[in-house]
């Protein structure tokens, strides 16, 4: 299921990359080095593919087929 995940974002979200990127900025992680930046972006992604996958396996209906920002509004960051 997770290459079903993977599918449906690349073929849905070409802009996948910067999403997490301003997900980063907007949740205030400290990106100030290139090394955290890679960290925090690594955990952010991961949980959004995961969250994503969760949701086409149980075929949640997601309001404007946005995807991304369900899966975004769905996160629990500790």
């Amino acid at each position: 299921m997770y290459e079903e995940a993977q599918d449906y974002i690349k073929n849905n979200f070409p802009d996948f990359k910067e999403r997490i990127e301003n997900v980063l900025v907007i949740y205030n992680f400290d990106i100030s080095t290139t090394r955290k930046r890679n960290e925090y972006f690594g955990i952010v992604m991961w949980k959004v593919i995961k969250a994503i996958q969760s949701a086409l396996e149980s075929n949640v209906p997601v309001e404007g087929d946005d995807m991304f920002n369900w899966a975004i509004g769905n996160l629990v960051f500790y």
